[in-house]
């Protein structure tokens, strides 16, 4: 028989064949593969990072879907503070519209009072009717002359029968501005020159020759000291007569406030006795 060749040994050394089983070829490809705790641990972190964010977004746009929101009422509500106050303008507009009405109302009282009605107007004025009133009050408020102070809220019929009142009843001014709603001051001021705006206009011949006061005599003295004691009966004012009352002061001409309203009384006292318009009333220079 032939030998069977022998092969070198290390050539046998090469052929060697692996024995391991195929478990432990499995479990030591595992082995190969498998991560390390390190790895696994960042892979871990990775995934609860990975979750964290997709949650922080989620917030995010809940919260700028809420500041939006937000945004929206802010400019609502400022919408709503500036109707708030155009409605708080709007209420105190009315609130003085309504003073000035009342306070309209009041001063129209007397006149709307008298209008209409003879026996009131003699009561408050010593004129007979609200007829010879208005023609009185026309006659001196002629529409080329213009008493009223331009802040005045008083018309100029109001200011005349103001003036009239104090005339024929001797009311205190105090008392008269109540009436008509306005100041003392003022009232004091419309009363005065309601006398003087009549009294300036009466013919020479009503007030003692030329009207200047240095040209009084005692006999046009003792004329006025009558008529006065004649009109006092319906024009109380002309009653009032202390030497140290206001009512005797001199104005810049010379004439004293008492002289003056005499003869305006006894002006308004011969229109109850005429049938007639009042004359014509002339501007002095």
């Amino acid at each position: 028989m032939d030998e069977i060749p022998q092969l070198p040994s290390d050539a046998t050394d090469s052929l060697e064949v692996d024995s391991s089983t195929p478990e432990e070829f499995e479990i030591n490809s595992l082995e190969v593969d498998s991560p390390t705790p390190e790895e696994f641990e960042i892979s871990n972190l990775k995934s609860q990072l990975d979750k964290k964010t997709m949650q922080l977004n989620e917030k995010d746009l809940a919260l700028e879907e809420k500041s939006a929101q937000l945004t929206k009422k802010s400019l609502a509500l400022e919408k709503s503070l500036l109707e708030l106050k155009a409605l708080k303008h709007k209420l105190a507009d009315a609130e003085l519209n309504l003073k000035q009405q009342l306070k309209q109302t009041q001063q129209d009282r007397f006149i709307n009072d008298l209008r209409n009605n003879d026996k009131l107007t003699k009561f408050y004025t010593g004129l007979s009717s609200w007829s010879l009133f208005t023609t009185v009050f026309n006659a001196v408020y002629q529409p080329n002359y213009d008493s009223s102070d331009s802040r005045s809220v008083l018309s100029k019929q109001q200011e005349f029968l103001m003036a009239l009142m104090r005339l024929r009843l001797n009311l205190l001014i105090t008392d008269l501005a109540h009436r008509f709603n306005t100041s003392h001051s003022k009232a004091d001021m419309i009363c005065k020159r309601g006398v003087d705006l009549i009294f300036y206009q009466l013919p020479a011949s009503n007030i003692g020759g030329s009207g200047l006061a240095q040209q009084w005599g005692n006999g046009e003295r003792n004329v006025e000291e009558k008529l006065r004691k004649n009109l006092k009966r319906t024009f109380s004012l002309l009653g009032d007569t202390s030497p140290t009352n206001e009512l005797h002061i001199e104005d810049e001409v010379g004439f004293p406030f008492i002289y003056k309203a005499t003869y305006v009384c006894d002006y308004l006292m011969k229109m109850n006795s005429d049938t007639v318009e009042p004359p014509n009333l002339t501007f002095k220079d």
